[in-house]
């Protein structure tokens, strides 16, 4: 087995045996779910991550609704958990979103 294959076994083995596996983001496959925490965890740490992902998500529960949110829900929502810097990114994508369904609607629908 090739050197980088045993790395990667050992450490699979490794967090299955001593990782965390009962954070929120771990029980789903939904990509959403998965960039919002990866986003909220670069700028701080797990325990303070946990209620403002589960707020957020409450409010946001996947990117239609985020994009179809006022700019300065999203933006309360937010605060608090990443840099001020960090605050684009949902915002990023909530805008990208909201402009590609609304030409999607224009093609489709009208």
């Amino acid at each position: 087995m090739p050197e980088q294959a045993r790395f990667s076994t050992r450490l699979i083995a490794w967090q299955k045996r001593e990782g965390r596996h009962d954070l929120p983001w771990q029980q789903t496959r939904d990509p959403y779910r998965i960039w919002l925490s990866e986003i909220m965890l670069q700028q701080t740490q797990v325990a303070t991550v946990i209620p403002y992902y589960q707020r957020f998500l409450a409010s946001f529960p996947d990117l239609a609704a985020l994009a179809a949110a006022p700019i300065e829900a999203v933006i309360e929502h937010w605060a608090g958990v990443t840099t001020p810097g960090a605050q684009s990114a949902p915002l990023c994508a909530a805008t990208c979103y909201g402009q590609r369904w609304k030409m999607a609607e224009k093609i489709w629908i009208n």
